[in-house]
């Protein structure tokens, strides 16, 4: 086999290995919705034994929110066309189509958003979001906060 052929392919398979890795860590990060104050913030701990949130605002400014104060909302580890991760409670436009992004019995779905008519609200159209995601054809356009 050519040198240059077998370094060409543990480069492929190299980066996808890096692809995958930042994927998973994508996946475990966490926004929190402070429902007094009524922001997102990036949420970088989270301290199970005394229920506190440690956050920071889109200004840079840390915070410290107990649990009852926020909804901790997660990072499907997917990114939409832009590139933007999508959390739990974004909403996307796939197809003309406004969903939900809900995460419900470990695993994310997508559900007509309320403003879709009542007739549709709350459907689900698809088993797990990552069965019918494609990052060119989905764009977060809001969230349900």
């Amino acid at each position: 086999m050519n040198i240059n052929k077998e370094c060409e392919i543990k480069s492929i398979k190299m980066t996808g290995n890096i692809h995958e890795e930042q994927k998973i860590k994508d996946r475990f990060k966490f926004r929190a919705w402070n429902k007094h104050h009524k922001e997102m913030y990036d949420v970088y701990h989270i301290d199970l034994n005394f229920g506190l949130i440690f956050c920071e605002s889109a200004e840079g400014i840390t915070h410290t929110f107990g649990f009852i104060d926020c909804d901790l909302l997660q990072c499907t580890g997917l990114k939409d066309r832009n590139g933007i991760l999508i959390f739990e409670g974004d909403i996307v436009d796939l197809h003309g189509d406004k969903l939900a992004v809900m995460f419900w019995y470990n695993r994310f779905l997508m559900v007509h958003e309320p403003s879709c008519g009542a007739e549709r609200e709350g459907e689900c159209i698809t088993d797990e979001f990552q069965s019918s995601y494609s990052q060119n054809n989905v764009e977060i356009i809001g969230n349900i906060h």
